[in-house]
């Protein structure tokens, strides 16, 4: 004998549950989606953020040596000159107090400046450097462009 088979139709699933059931697949693919995209995409920013560090890093040092060095030293002070009874030259050597000076002022300033890009204040750290590099020379006073 054959089986007799209720011939049941099944209603369809109502509208709070396809819309749940949608919403959870909808989170789960974003998701997996952005877990996959920044996964790609990590090791390139971190390539620009490296960049960036040295080269502000870089900025700030120049910035901070330039400041002393170019502006307020006079070479003749920090270079001496040693010479022979015949007044010939023998040696150039640095004078140890000033050169230890400048030294340590050059690092404050690059402490200083690195700690204040730290804090945030790199905008005004970049504008107030292209400013002075706009107006620096790097020629010594006397040389014609």
């Amino acid at each position: 004998m054959k089986r007799l088979r209720k011939d049941r139709r099944r209603n369809p699933l109502p509208f709070s549950t396809v819309f749940i059931i949608s919403f959870t697949i909808f989170l789960v693919l974003t998701v997996l989606g952005l877990i996959f995209v920044e996964y790609g995409i990590r090791p390139t920013l971190m390539t620009i953020a490296k960049t960036e560090t040295q080269r502000i890093a870089a900025q700030s040092i120049n910035d901070a040596v330039s400041k002393r060095i170019v502006n307020e030293l006079d070479i003749d002070e920090l270079v001496l000159l040693d010479k022979n009874g015949k007044g010939n030259l023998t040696s150039i050597r640095f004078d140890p107090q000033i050169y230890n000076r400048v030294t340590a002022e050059a690092t404050t300033r690059v402490q200083r400046s690195l700690e204040s890009i730290n804090e945030g204040s790199i905008a005004e750290f970049l504008m107030t450097w292209k400013m002075k590099m706009r107006d620096y020379s790097l020629y010594p006073s006397g040389y014609g462009r």
